[in-house]
């Protein structure tokens, strides 16, 4: 008689606990990250004497985020495409 798991039932055990794994450890440092900006966010007092921001300056940081995160976004989509285009020429 054999055994009640073979290597492949093994296998696709680990592949899928591997992938859940990454899953719920991505989840839980968004959540620490979300819950860290919110204390942030709630501890901050108003502080009258601060230096003022100017609205150059808020359009400034707003345009400079702006790049950085189209910049990102479309490196992310040629490294897809380009991806893509390879397992379809290697198949």
């Amino acid at each position: 008689m054999s055994s009640g798991f073979n290597s492949d039932d093994i296998t696709l055990f680990f592949r899928f606990f591997d992938n859940s794994v990454v899953l719920v450890f991505s989840c839980m440092g968004a959540a620490y990250g979300a819950i860290k900006s919110g204390v942030v966010i709630i501890s901050n007092r108003i502080n009258p004497e601060a230096k003022p921001y100017y609205l150059f300056d808020e359009y400034a940081n707003f345009s400079s985020g702006l790049a950085c995160g189209l910049s990102r976004l479309f490196a992310g989509m040629v490294i897809g495409i380009i991806g893509d285009v390879n397992v379809i020429a290697n198949a």
